[in-house]
């Protein structure tokens, strides 16, 4: 059945994921909204989650089977994660819309373990970076915001990240996501 989906629709996922920690019950939900779909006719895909701390330490790991157009997942005896890590390794070809603060976005660039959260969360920084530029006339150069320029300044010089995946993480697309 996932693979008749995937064979014979066109399009793909597109997911909005909200998420929500019960402090007193040690518990961290999900829900997954699936924006193209039916109850009756929804995508079917993996998707790997992973909760991380400030320091990019594991706190918890799943990979789910998404098959509904809403889901929940929830995460049992966890505290507060400072980094909420979907899609990881890519499992799923679609798109994923998750709010996350600038400050969440620094920090998952930096700590996540995984090269493709990772890059997508330095995206969506450049992305929120060239929009604020766009929308402003008189930007310069000297608009260009100084922690997102530091912050580009040491992935460069990262030679653990540089020799993994070279200098294409630091990609800047002309184009920005927002429709």
């Amino acid at each position: 059945e996932m693979s008749q989906q995937w064979l014979k629709s066109t399009g793909f996922p597109r997911v909005v994921a909200t998420r929500k920690f019960q402090g007193n019950e040690r518990e961290y939900h999900i829900s997954l909204e699936q924006v193209n779909a039916t109850p009756q006719k929804s995508w079917s895909f993996p998707l790997h989650i992973a909760l991380l701390d400030s320091h990019g330490k594991m706190l918890a790991e799943k990979v789910v089977l998404v098959n509904k157009s809403r889901q929940e997942v929830v995460f049992s005896d966890v505290s507060q994660p400072a980094i909420i890590s979907l899609n990881r390794r890519y499992s799923f070809y679609g798109k994923l819309f998750f709010e996350q603060s600038r400050e969440e976005l620094f920090l998952q660039v930096q700590k996540d373990s995984d090269i493709i959260a990772r890059f997508m969360a330095w995206h969506k920084l450049v992305d929120a970076e060239k929009e604020k530029l766009l929308l402003n006339p008189d930007a310069t150069l000297d608009s260009v915001d100084n922690d997102i320029l530091e912050l580009y300044f040491t992935l460069l010089n990262d030679e653990k990240l540089m020799a993994r995946v070279g200098i294409q993480f630091l990609s800047v697309f002309e184009s920005v996501e927002n429709e």
